[in-house]
């Protein structure tokens, strides 16, 4: 017979966070940004042609991705930061259904990691990870209103890098 004694909190550590860091590599970190906005697109039934622009800047070490391919809408903004969170089932035809790879992929890339969306014609967000939210103990994060950008778009600033960038770096695609 067994006998409920306490419950306990399952909430992750951010340590988290460290340990999916390792063993990532340029290529695989931008790849899986890439995945995710093939995902909402293929999600949202591809009503448009997709543009992901990819923007590697040598002198200032900062690594820019926008995308056209919708957006992430006010109630999905904790998609953006909670590992292992997704909307994605493993019944749909999409790549990423685990909730891992794009949180993995910013804080493998970047100490500092700036995310604005905008889903439709509705409002531009923004969410700031940086290495103090990475640092702490709490979960919450705030989301802030910003200066709209283009409608169904979404802009992945990354500066701070963890991976250097060089000449040399020249993506497959």
């Amino acid at each position: 017979m067994k006998r409920e004694v306490k419950h306990i909190d399952g909430t992750p550590n951010k340590r988290l966070y460290w340990s999916i860091m390792s063993d990532y590599s340029l290529y695989t970190a931008i790849c899986e940004l890439i995945d995710n906005a093939l995902d909402i697109w293929i999600k949202g039934g591809k009503n448009s042609f997709l543009t992901i622009d990819i923007l590697l800047e040598t002198d200032r070490q900062l690594i820019k991705i926008k995308d056209n391919a919708g957006g992430v809408p006010e109630e999905n903004l904790q998609l953006l930061i909670s590992p292992g969170a997704s909307d994605n089932s493993p019944d749909e035809n999409i790549i990423g259904i685990f909730g891992v790879g794009s949180k993995r992929a910013v804080v493998a890339l970047a100490e500092e990691i700036r995310i604005t969306t905008r889903h439709k014609n509705l409002g531009t967000f923004q969410i700031d990870i940086d290495q103090s939210w990475l640092l702490s103990d709490s979960w919450e994060m705030p989301i802030y209103e910003s200066e709209e950008i283009e409608e169904n778009t979404t802009l992945i600033d990354l500066s701070n890098l963890r991976i250097l960038i060089c000449q040399k770096h020249t993506l497959p695609f």
